[in-house]
């Protein structure tokens, strides 16, 4: 069963950025959600829980939900998606840094 958020579930921060926070569904284990996104801010409370995706703006041709199936199907097989997440998409190194040179240094590591 697939679950969504929306503006209306979201926590809205002092400069008005709205994040998505995955504790709302009290029912799941938030080590079997995950959160796609392309706003990568969207899932800064639980940044391993996200993966980021281009913007969807009305074109017929997007394929990015296709282009990610193999990752998917991976992070289905996984007991904790926050490691698998962690291990490839390093999202928390991004947030970490504080200059692009240290981002590139942090990822680099």
């Amino acid at each position: 069963m697939s679950h969504r958020l929306f503006r209306e579930s979201c926590v809205k921060s002092a400069e008005g950025v709205h994040i998505k926070d995955l504790r709302v569904f009290a029912n799941r284990d938030i080590k079997n959600l995950i959160l796609i996104d392309n706003a990568a801010y969207s899932f800064k409370f639980q940044m391993n829980n996200g993966i980021p995706i281009a913007p969807f703006y009305d074109n017929k041709l997007d394929n990015e939900l296709r282009s990610m199936i193999p990752y998917l199907k991976s992070l289905s097989k996984c007991n904790d998606v926050r490691d698998f997440n962690q291990h490839y998409l390093r999202l928390d190194t991004f947030a970490e840094s504080s200059t692009f040179n240290n981002l590139i240094e942090n990822l680099t590591k």
